[in-house]
């Protein structure tokens, strides 16, 4: 038994890595671009609606949390 490293290399090559990640960033941010764009448009009303509804979402799920999921935040 030695105790050197063992020098693991990558199933993909670094460079297939580096483009899927440039893509995953465009395309996250092509979508936050949308979301910005579609939220523009929005009534009052809907805004109002739509943070309504998250508010109502955030409440449930802290009242569903156990205090030991609270603790750890």
């Amino acid at each position: 038994m030695n105790n050197k490293p063992q020098i693991i290399l990558p199933s993909t090559p670094l460079l297939e890595v580096d483009e899927n990640k440039e893509y995953l960033t465009r395309r996250r941010e092509k979508s936050k671009q949308i979301m910005r764009e579609k939220r523009a448009m929005e009534s009052d009303e809907q805004r109002d609606k739509r943070k309504s509804r998250n508010a109502l979402n955030m409440h449930r799920k802290r009242a569903s949390e156990t205090p030991d999921e609270k603790l750890n935040q």
